[in-house]
């Protein structure tokens, strides 16, 4: 049961860095490229 719990809580935790690391990405590397989906959603 233990084991279980910790793995949920180590999979949550791995989705959500991999969310914030693609976010982070697609922030940094869309304004190099030009191909943002949006010049609002860019952050000054």
């Amino acid at each position: 049961m233990r084991r279980a719990a910790s793995l949920t809580w180590l999979s949550f935790i791995t989705g959500m860095t991999v969310m914030a690391s693609e976010l982070a990405a697609s922030r940094l590397v869309a304004p190099s490229f030009g191909s943002g989906t949006s010049s609002g959603e860019r952050l000054p």
